[in-house]
């Protein structure tokens, strides 16, 4: 997805078709987080990086994790340190809905769609190009494929591994260095 807007950066308008049209939450965290690291970590970003992974940890069942990041969401809100309402997002619709989820997400009822409230020049815009990919806008994901379902066990996981396993090694082998120094 590489359609250029001129008031909202491309990674929050593909982080918003992926929310709506795919309801992948896990792509919705991968888009924001490459573009929260890259921008400076500003507050916004992360509240909506965890809004997505809260919405994916509730839709698998994972209740206990979904409340801690609504939590987390709830927090950025609170501190007023995010610019919602200049991304076209209605806080205060948001907040009422997340309250909502919350209060599902507690009392262990089952997992239901969440659209995030957009004006409607940001929705016009994220339909547009969810329409160019063929995608639906609002999509009941409850009965969503496997491979969105449970995506962060499914991915290639081989680069990260191997990067943990060299840093190991290094760490390791600094350690056996200074040991040796000392004798």
């Amino acid at each position: 997805m590489q359609h250029v807007t001129v008031d909202y950066p491309q990674a929050y308008v593909n982080y918003l078709v992926e929310f709506h049209a795919t309801r992948d939450f896990f792509e919705c965290h991968e888009i924001l987080e490459e573009y929260w690291i890259e921008n400076g970590r500003e507050k916004t970003w992360l509240l909506l990086i965890q809004l997505a992974v809260g919405l994916y940890h509730q839709r698998r069942g994972n209740l206990r994790g979904s409340l801690k990041l609504f939590d987390k969401v709830f927090k950025l809100l609170d501190r007023d340190e995010h610019r919602l309402h200049a991304l076209g997002i209605y806080e205060g619709q948001l907040r009422k809905a997340l309250e909502e989820r919350y209060e599902e997400a507690a009392n262990g009822w089952p997992y239901r769609p969440f659209a995030i409230p957009l004006v409607e020049q940001v929705e016009h815009i994220c339909r547009q190009q969810a329409s160019e990919h063929g995608l639906e806008w609002n999509l009941d994901d409850r009965s969503i494929d496997r491979s969105v379902l449970h995506r962060h066990l499914l991915r290639d996981r081989s680069e990260v591994e191997a990067a943990r396993a060299e840093a190991l090694n290094k760490r390791q082998q600094v350690s056996l260095d200074r040991s040796n120094e000392t004798k």
